[in-house]
C-alpha cells in the first residue's frame, strides 16, 4: 500500500480524507485509482484532454516526480504521493504616485485628535479613514 496525501484545497472532493491508502506500481496508476475512487477529484488534477493540470505538482517520498520518471515513477509499499497545488497571484497593481504631504496640516490636525490618523489622498487630506476604491481608481486613470 502506497499513501496519497491530499492538500486541503482538494479534500472537499476525497469526502474530506486528508490521507488515502491504496494499491498502486507507478504515479499514474496511483492518480487513476484515486480518481476512480473519487470521480470529482478528476476535473482538478486532468484537463480536458486527460493531461494532468500544469499547475499540479507531485512528489513521491519528498523527491518532484519531475526530476523523476514523471507519471511513470514507481512506487513500492510505504511510499507516499504528496500533491501539491501551487498557489498563484493575481495581477500586480501600479503603484501610486507619492502625493506631496502638507505637514503643518497633519500637524494641526493631530495636536487637535492625537489619537487620529491623516492619510494624504489624491482629492486632499482625509482624517480617520483609508482612501476609499473609488478614489484610487479615479488617481489611477487620471
Amino acid at each position: 500500500m502506497i499513501v496519497v496525501r491530499v492538500p486541503s484545497a482538494l479534500r472537499p472532493y476525497t469526502e474530506g480524507q486528508k490521507e488515502i491508502s491504496l494499491e498502486a506500481k507507478s504515479v499514474e496508476h496511483a492518480l487513476g485509482a484515486l480518481t476512480d475512487s473519487y470521480p470529482a477529484l478528476k476535473t482538478h488534477l486532468y484537463d480536458e484532454t486527460g493531461a494532468l493540470r500544469p499547475y499540479v505538482n507531485l512528489f513521491v517520498n519528498e523527491e518532484d516526480v519531475r526530476s523523476l520518471q514523471g507519471a511513470a515513477t514507481p512506487l513500492h509499499p510505504g511510499d507516499r504521493l504528496m500533491i501539491v497545488p501551487s498557489i498563484a497571484g493575481g495581477k500586480e497593481a501600479e503603484p501610486l504616485p507619492l502625493q506631496p504631504v502638507a505637514h503643518s496640516a497633519c500637524r494641526s490636525f493631530r495636536s487637535a485628535h492625537p489619537s487620529s490618523l491623516v492619510w494624504a489622498t489624491p482629492g486632499g487630506y482625509s482624517p480617520c479613514r483609508l482612501p476609499s476604491s473609488s478614489m484610487l481608481r479615479a488617481e489611477r486613470a487620471a
